[in-house]
């Protein structure tokens, strides 16, 4: 099945040392992308994520979100996205009825399940929403440097 992080292996096989993404002053080639992005994804699937199941991401736009996302993609999982600027009783809609096996969110969006889930709500209700809410930390997944410094 071709799917957008074949294409991330490709590119990580043929330019390992282009760049692949690039936010201020931090930069990832395509060998450290894929890197980090196996590596999340090995992680996902010790939490026993598999194919078909849904994961959503609350990721802000840095060189995080696409290691995660390409990591999900590399178990198989779909992708579910969830602005943390959404109402929470829309993200808690979108959550419950995608049917979450798991949510990554950024440290900085750590207040996740008080947003998805209603603060009113009981604990079942928490864990039905979020079964998984797996707290993504930089230093975890991939060399970053700062650009100029190869």
């Amino acid at each position: 099945m071709l799917n957008l992080a074949i294409i991330l292996e490709e590119s990580a096989r043929r330019v390992p040392g282009k760049t692949a993404v690039i936010l201020d002053s931090i930069r990832l080639n395509y060998a450290e992308l894929n890197g980090a992005a196996s590596k999340i994804a090995n992680g996902l699937t010790a939490l026993g994520v598999r194919p078909g199941d849904k994961v959503a991401m609350m990721i802000p736009n840095t060189p995080h979100f696409p290691m995660c996302y390409f990591g999900i993609l590399k178990t198989g999982a779909a992708y579910v996205p969830l602005d943390p600027n959404f109402p929470k009783d829309r993200l808690s809609y979108m959550a419950e009825d995608a049917g979450l096996r798991l949510l990554l969110a950024d440290a900085a969006e750590d207040l996740l399940a008080e947003r998805v889930a209603q603060p009113e709500a009981d604990r079942a209700l928490r864990q039905r929403l979020l079964p998984r809410h797996v707290v993504v930390r930089p230093e975890q997944h991939a060399r970053a440097q700062p650009l100029g410094q190869d």
